[in-house]
């Protein structure tokens, strides 16, 4: 009987691992889609074929001037969409699934940073994190999610989803949650 309650117990635990490696792969296919429309996009010109997605972008410092007590300061957000948000509703969606990825460069001084915060039907699934610095200090941070609950995390390519840290993911959240909602404000 314990025997067969322990192949029981391995075979659910194997079948939650396949589980979770087809969401990871579900939101790899995800994001390398959403990349192809995206370098489409830039790649574009009049006569070209045409961009399924529209883009924003906010730039901040754009004369590239030195901010007090900081120096090298420069900020750019670019929101990548399907749709006017306001036409989501039309086809019976919210307007915040019209949101299909943000892209976030930095450059404060001696560091910069590059984040990726991907969405599907207006939910998170992927936040990328880079940091690299004049110290040799090098970053990435890999967060994926699924119903919106982390099922990965990885620094510098190694898994750390058992140590990851709730305020991290917390702030992970919140930084997605105030793009989507920089996002929908920029549409009013």
């Amino acid at each position: 009987m314990i025997k067969q309650l322990t192949a029981v117990l391995i075979l659910l635990c194997s079948l939650a691992g396949f589980s979770q490696n087809d969401q990871i792969n579900n939101i790899r296919e995800h994001y390398q889609d959403i990349n192809k429309k995206i370098a489409t996009c830039l790649e574009s010109v009049d006569d070209e074929p045409f961009c399924d997605l529209y883009c924003n972008e906010i730039k901040l410092n754009i004369n590239n001037k030195p901010w007090r007590a900081v120096g090298i300061f420069m900020k750019t957000i670019r929101f990548w969409y399907s749709d006017s948000p306001h036409f989501m509703p039309l086809i019976e969606k919210r307007e915040q699934d019209a949101l299909q990825k943000v892209e976030i460069t930095e450059l404060i001084s001696d560091r910069e940073t590059y984040t990726e915060i991907l969405y599907e039907d207006g939910e998170l699934i992927f936040f990328y994190y880079k940091l690299v610095s004049g110290f040799n200090e090098h970053t990435e941070e890999r967060f994926y999610f699924s119903d919106g609950k982390l099922i990965r995390y990885l620094e510098n390519q190694t898994d750390k989803t058992g140590d990851a840290d709730v305020r991290q993911v917390d702030y992970v959240r919140s930084i997605a949650n105030q793009m989507s909602l920089m996002f929908l404000q920029l549409h009013e």
